[in-house]
């Protein structure tokens, strides 16, 4: 008997791994580069030069689990882009119009 104890970052689904990812208002319409400490210790580079919309989910091949019949095959890993919106912009900002 196995027992999953949940992990704070990854969700396991079958083979696959789920995570979110928080951007903030300029990485999501400019781009951005980022690393994920995978479960193994090893940092996955998350790169997207595109605008990225709230709830955008992305496939990165072969990062999820080992497939329990084929340890040489892995799953993916599912990245869902959230974007915190800043609320707070002084009242230069607004003037200026300088919210990025």
């Amino acid at each position: 008997h196995i027992e999953e104890i949940p992990h704070k970052i990854f969700v396991r689904v079958g083979k696959d791994l789920k995570t979110v990812i928080f951007l903030t208002l300029q990485e999501a319409l400019l781009g951005f580069e980022k690393e994920i400490i995978h479960l193994d210790g090893r940092k996955v580079k998350i790169t997207r030069d595109k605008v990225t919309q709230p709830g955008e989910v992305s496939k990165i091949k072969n990062e999820g689990m080992p497939v329990h019949e084929n340890s040489s095959s892995f799953g993916d890993l599912f990245i869902e882009y959230q974007i915190n919106f800043d609320k707070n912009f002084n009242a230069a900002q607004i003037k200026r119009n300088d919210i990025l």
